[in-house]
């Protein structure tokens, strides 16, 4: 289904995104003594009642079995779907705000995804690199258009972001390649035609991304 799918710096976190170990557990290179206080002599001349002399038996440690954690990998929805483009990138949105001058606004950088379900559907989505926020979920619908930007460096379209809630609409939207000089062309032309693949594969989506009878 079409629902829901980041940059973190926090001194107590290792470049993989977990807890170190010393900030939850201490300093992992600090001797831990684990059975209390350091054992005391024991007393001269005590004996049994046989009359030998037996250095004291210590109690074996009790041991627990230790609980293997396991990575479980987040739902985000894709998972029956095709990815047929993938890409780095920065979303602006096209703003005409009332008493404002319309303006183009930033909405986030990250991996933008171009995905096909298994009933007919198309659909971009975009998450924010490092934390996967949801930056853009938006339904392709026949006869939508893509447009190359000045400079060539990437697309702007019209779509409906779902991210924006129920009373979202349709508003003008640009991606910007965030890829090498030498590839970004490249890459405009391969989202191109895969958009043009994604169009093709649609079961009659009107713009409003409601499923409709197909008008070809």
């Amino acid at each position: 289904g079409f629902g829901g799918f980041g940059g973190i710096a926090n001194t107590a976190c290792t470049e993989s995104g977990f807890p170190s170990l010393s900030k939850v557990f201490g300093d992992t290179n600090k001797p831990v003594q684990l059975f209390g206080k350091g054992s005391s002599a024991v007393a001269a001349g005590a004996a049994d009642e046989d009359g030998d002399d037996e250095a004291p038996e210590s109690a074996p440690a009790e041991t627990k079995p230790l609980i293997a954690l396991q990575e479980e990998a987040a739902a985000t929805g894709e998972e029956d779907e095709e990815c047929i483009f993938t890409t780095e990138g920065a979303l602006y949105e096209f703003l005409t705000e009332e008493g404002k001058a319309p303006s183009w606004k930033e909405r986030g950088r990250g991996e933008m995804r171009l995905n096909l379900s298994k009933t007919g559907g198309a659909r971009m989505i975009m998450r924010a690199k490092g934390n996967f926020r949801l930056i853009l979920n938006a339904a392709m619908w026949k006869g939508q258009t893509f447009t190359k930007m000045e400079g060539g460096k990437g697309l702007s379209f019209p779509c409906k972001n779902a991210v924006a809630g129920p009373d979202a609409k349709v508003t003008l939207f640009a991606l910007k390649m965030r890829v090498s000089a030498t590839h970004v062309v490249q890459q405009v032309e391969e989202f191109l035609t895969a958009t043009k693949k994604a169009l093709d594969t649609l079961s009659g989506v009107s713009e409003k991304g409601d499923t409709g009878p197909d008008d070809e």
